[in-house]
């Protein structure tokens, strides 16, 4: 009997060990419950921290706007446009013609500044521009002469625009021959045999534009009564000052094609004639230029003559000690669809 009493435990002693038992258990079970909801509640102070930090200023804008090393603002307008000319004794007529422009931003400004661009129009019309929504409408007007945005941060396009040439060739801020800087002249008839012709291009002067990039000039022939069929014919250049030439597999189609760059206040010339094949030695007739179309860029002006008259930060940028200021404009022009029917 006593080895038995000394083998089980006392009544006291077991309550012990079953209440520490339980203790345990219920502390095993209500830890990772606890550690969880801590968990929940520092997610919800992180998150309701972040949306205090991010708090939109403007939707395209936050208060945690990058930090850039200095300040810079840059305003890049293209315009391309297209242009219809038929020939009308001497001068050139125009059929039909517009201008696409776009004016792209580049801004890295710290803070939440708002921006003032004053846009020079030249008499143009530009109708009812597309804008994007960092630009204030007063009272429902929109003016060229004074957009104001907070930029967003990077590279946007704040407004799109149209000029219909066509309307408005007769008002003085449109000057139908410093558009595009070319200038066309076509003869036929020359040389001894009368069978020779020469085209000659006249880049216009600018102190604003000191070269036209990747000019390309497509030439459409035509031999009056020549039947594709019977005569077979190509274009043979005698003389040519800049770049080179090149017959399309299209019977009285060829392609004048100038260096990468070629500079303004030049005057190219082309000459050549037509070259039969199976013909007798005095066949000749009579060739003439149909159309003649450009391809073509430059940099420095815009084709409308529009550009961006000032830059101004009305408020909002702080600059510091060892921060600077950049701003600027630059043109772009290239051409569409660039036609001379003559």
């Amino acid at each position: 009997v006593n080895k038995i009493k000394e083998a089980v435990p006392e009544r006291s002693d077991l309550s012990k060990f079953i209440s520490s038992t339980a203790h345990n258990l219920q502390q095993a079970v209500q830890l990772p419950q606890q550690r969880q909801q801590q968990l929940q509640q520092n997610q919800i102070s992180r998150g309701s921290n972040s949306l205090i930090e991010n708090e939109e200023i403007v939707p395209w804008r936050t208060s945690r706007a990058s930090k850039h090393e200095n300040n810079e603002l840059y305003v890049d307008l293209l315009e391309t446009f297209h242009v219809v000319f038929e020939k009308k004794k001497s001068h050139l007529r125009l059929l039909t013609g517009s201008i696409h422009g776009i004016v792209d931003v580049r801004s890295y400004l710290n803070d939440n500044p708002l921006v003032a661009v004053k846009l020079n129009t030249m008499g143009n019309d530009i109708g009812i521009p597309s804008l994007h929504d960092c630009v204030e409408i007063n009272d429902g007007v929109f003016s060229p002469s004074n957009i104001t945005f907070i930029p967003p941060d990077g590279k946007f396009r704040l407004l799109e625009y149209s000029v219909d040439l066509s309307s408005q060739v007769k008002q003085s801020g449109v000057r139908m021959n410093s558009i595009g800087l070319m200038s066309l002249h076509f003869q036929n008839g020359l040389g001894k045999d009368s069978d020779e012709f020469e085209l000659s291009l006249n880049i216009e002067n600018f102190k604003k534009v000191s070269q036209v990039d990747d000019l390309k000039i497509d030439l459409q022939f035509n031999v009056e009564n020549a039947d594709p069929n019977e005569i077979a014919y190509k274009i043979k250049i005698l003389r040519n000052t800049h770049g080179r030439f090149e017959n399309s597999i299209i019977m009285g189609q060829g392609q004048w094609i100038f260096d990468k760059s070629t500079a303004t206040g030049t005057v190219p010339v082309l000459r050549g004639c037509i070259e039969y094949e199976n013909t007798g030695p005095n066949f000749t007739k009579k060739v003439d230029l149909q159309t003649v179309s450009l391809e073509y860029s430059y940099i420095g002006q815009s084709a409308s003559g529009i550009y961006v008259e000032a830059i101004d930060i009305v408020s909002g940028l702080t600059i510091g000690k060892n921060t600077k200021l950049y701003k600027g404009a630059k043109y772009k022009t290239q051409t569409g669809n660039f036609q001379v029917r003559l």
